[in-house]
């Protein structure tokens, strides 16, 4: 036990006693209380770890303006949870515990251990985890789902128009963040090989997918246990709260083998196809899922504008994120950025590793960064003499590229922006109407009759009788 302890302090003095060079800080021994406090005190700051605003200013400027934005959205997904009561503030924190997992089981598992974040203001376990990640999940998804939700349609389309809206949010957050150096990629592994503009094309079936499932689990586990709730109202708290856990440690599992495996694995793993075609091909039945269900939707899918859906908060937030991505071009310099943190270790150029798909193909990668032969969008420019980090190095100073072509990088993401904002415009203003408040919600469950309560009355009326 007490070997095990050391192991434990050894490893958080290494993660935090660290320059920015990513060069060990010298200790001096201490005592045995002074090195159990100083145990502590590193696992503290292994858990959550705090970088000025400024130096992320200074930096990265960009960067800072996404995790604000980010954050901004997720508060006012809260509110619209929260006014609308029910199962929306379920489905909030299902977001929430969903991206914890995703997270972590990426970082503890080596086969799918691929990218690596930027430092954030606020940072979690050992900093390799940013705060605002948390609620990049719950803007993307809790927003993509409220949209949908105005659409009406059945609910076996609705899993798949909801992680479509995902993606669509996604999208400039995706291009933008790789050349600004939000989080940067494994260079050789193979499911991110293929690239969009340095982004891999299977990030965006990890949206759609693990959407989809998380919809399926969520909806599908509470007509499970509580078959007699409608869609919205909230039922037994520690059963909702199941449901909740469920949809948010299931998701991940799920969309990777009943979502991906259906289409990404077979082909990319077993047929070499490049993975721009399982993509869209997902994409497309995805959208023809949706098209089918709207092409039989009722007439209150089409209630028209109405004021109210102007002023929405999601309205509000959809806006909120696009402006900043088309606002963001006209201020943006890549070749200014500075990233000082966890990166890609560099090492041998020759050294590889294998790794394991779920399809079961082995699938082997570079094991460390080449720093003479990668492609990536960063170089070391801005590096004492431009020379890269030594070999061994996993904290270090990366620097940003210039746009190969400014002007088409303003186009994509412009693009992307208005094509995001027409869409949700369109579903937010002239789709259904507003979703049920909490006072409806509460209506409802007051107005409903239950069957005993329906065998009560009938007994009351025969004895007045």
């Amino acid at each position: 036990m007490e070997q095990f302890k050391q192991n434990v302090c050894s490893y958080l003095s290494s993660v935090n006693n660290i320059n920015k060079d990513g060069n060990p800080l010298l200790v001096n021994p201490q005592s045995q209380s002074d090195s159990d406090s100083q145990c502590f005190q590193n696992g503290l700051r292994w858990l959550v770890t705090f970088k000025s605003p400024v130096e992320t200013w200074n930096e990265e400027p960009t960067f800072l303006f996404i995790q604000i934005s980010v954050i901004l959205g997720s508060i006012l997904n809260f509110i619209h949870a929260w006014k609308n009561g029910g199962r929306f503030i379920h489905f909030w924190w299902a977001t929430i515990i969903v991206s914890f997992v995703t997270e972590c089981v990426c970082y503890l598992i080596p086969n799918i251990d691929s990218y690596w974040h930027a430092q954030g203001v606020v940072g979690l376990f050992g900093k390799r985890f940013p705060l605002y990640i948390v609620f990049v999940y719950n803007q993307f998804w809790y927003t993509a789902w409220v949209a949908v939700l105005r659409m009406n349609l059945k609910w076996w389309a609705e899993p798949f128009a909801v992680g479509v809206a995902a993606v669509l949010i996604d999208l400039p957050y995706d291009i933008m963040g790789v050349k600004m150096l939000w989080w940067t990629w494994h260079d050789t592994d193979a499911n991110i090989f293929d690239r969009h503009y340095h982004v891999p094309w299977t990030s965006y079936y990890f949206h759609s997918s693990f959407l989809a499932a998380m919809l399926f689990i969520f909806f599908g586990s509470r007509k499970l246990l509580m078959p007699s709730k409608s869609k919205f109202e909230s039922g037994n708290c520690l059963l909702e709260w199941l449901c909740t856990m469920l949809s948010g440690w299931l998701a991940m599992p799920v969309g990777s083998v009943v979502f991906i495996m259906l289409f990404y694995h077979p082909l990319h793993d077993w047929l070499n196809v490049h993975s721009e075609v399982p993509v869209m091909m997902w994409l497309a039945v995805c959208l023809l899922i949706t098209w089918i269900s709207d092409r039989n939707s009722s007439a209150k899918s089409r209630t028209g504008f109405t004021a109210d859906k102007l002023f929405s908060l999601p309205v509000l937030n959809v806006v909120q994120h696009f402006l900043l991505f088309i606002l963001l071009m006209f201020v943006s310099k890549p070749e200014e950025v500075r990233s000082t943190g966890l990166h890609q270790t560099i090492g041998p150029c020759n050294e590889t590793e294998d790794t394991f798909s779920i399809s079961g193909a082995i699938l082997p990668r570079q094991k460390y960064l080449c720093p003479e032969n990668y492609e990536e969008a960063f170089d070391f420019h801005c590096r004492p003499g431009g020379n890269p980090p030594p070999s061994g190095s996993s904290w270090y100073t990366m620097c940003g590229t210039p746009y190969e072509n400014p002007m088409e990088y303003k186009l994509i993401i412009w693009f992307c922006c208005a094509i995001g904002l027409l869409v949700y415009c369109q579903i937010l203003l002239f789709s259904g109407d507003q979703l049920p408040a909490r006072q409806t919600l509460a209506t409802a469950k007051q107005t409903t009759v239950s069957p005993t309560s329906k065998k009560l009355n009938k007994k009351k009326n025969r004895k007045q009788e």
